[in-house]
Protein backbone atom coordinates (compact mmCIF):
# COMPACT_ATOMS: atom_id res chain seq x y z
CA UNK A 1 0.00 0.00 0.00
CA UNK A 2 1.48 3.69 -0.73
CA UNK A 3 0.06 6.71 -0.62
CA UNK A 4 -0.32 8.90 -3.97
CA UNK A 5 1.97 11.46 -3.25
CA UNK A 6 4.81 8.69 -3.18
CA UNK A 7 3.04 6.88 -6.15
CA UNK A 8 5.74 7.92 -8.46
CA UNK A 9 8.89 6.62 -6.26
CA UNK A 10 7.08 3.22 -6.01
CA UNK A 11 7.48 3.17 -9.85
CA UNK A 12 10.65 3.96 -9.90
CA UNK A 13 11.97 1.20 -7.24
CA UNK A 14 10.55 -1.28 -10.04
CA UNK A 15 13.70 0.10 -12.50
CA UNK A 16 15.97 -1.93 -12.92
CA UNK A 17 19.52 -0.91 -10.92
CA UNK A 18 23.10 -2.40 -10.54
CA UNK A 19 23.92 -5.25 -8.47
CA UNK A 20 24.20 -3.74 -4.77
CA UNK A 21 22.56 -0.50 -5.83
CA UNK A 22 19.81 0.15 -2.90
CA UNK A 23 16.72 1.49 -5.00
CA UNK A 24 15.14 3.02 -2.17
CA UNK A 25 17.95 5.36 -1.53
CA UNK A 26 18.33 5.59 -5.43
CA UNK A 27 14.60 6.82 -5.66
CA UNK A 28 15.07 9.36 -2.01
CA UNK A 29 13.16 7.18 0.34
CA UNK A 30 14.50 5.99 3.63
CA UNK A 31 14.01 2.58 5.58
CA UNK A 32 13.18 2.66 9.59
CA UNK A 33 13.92 -0.92 11.46
CA UNK A 34 10.30 -2.88 11.72
CA UNK A 35 9.29 -3.88 15.21
CA UNK A 36 7.90 -7.54 14.41
CA UNK A 37 9.42 -8.63 10.74
CA UNK A 38 12.87 -8.68 10.19
CA UNK A 39 13.21 -6.74 6.88
CA UNK A 40 12.82 -2.98 7.69
CA UNK A 41 10.40 -0.50 6.90
CA UNK A 42 10.04 2.38 4.33
CA UNK A 43 10.68 5.15 7.04
CA UNK A 44 8.03 8.01 7.02
CA UNK A 45 5.23 6.05 5.66
CA UNK A 46 4.33 3.76 8.11
CA UNK A 47 2.46 5.64 10.86
CA UNK A 48 0.12 7.24 7.70
CA UNK A 49 -0.49 3.43 6.46
CA UNK A 50 -1.01 2.41 10.14
CA UNK A 51 -3.27 5.29 10.69
CA UNK A 52 -5.56 4.80 7.36
CA UNK A 53 -6.19 1.27 8.03
CA UNK A 54 -6.90 1.11 11.57
CA UNK A 55 -9.61 3.90 10.63
CA UNK A 56 -10.46 1.35 8.39
CA UNK A 57 -10.95 -1.65 10.94
CA UNK A 58 -12.44 0.47 13.65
Amino acid sequence: MVTEDLAQQMVQTSFEYTHGENELSAVGLTTSPSVKVGPPRIGFIYPQITRIYSDEVL
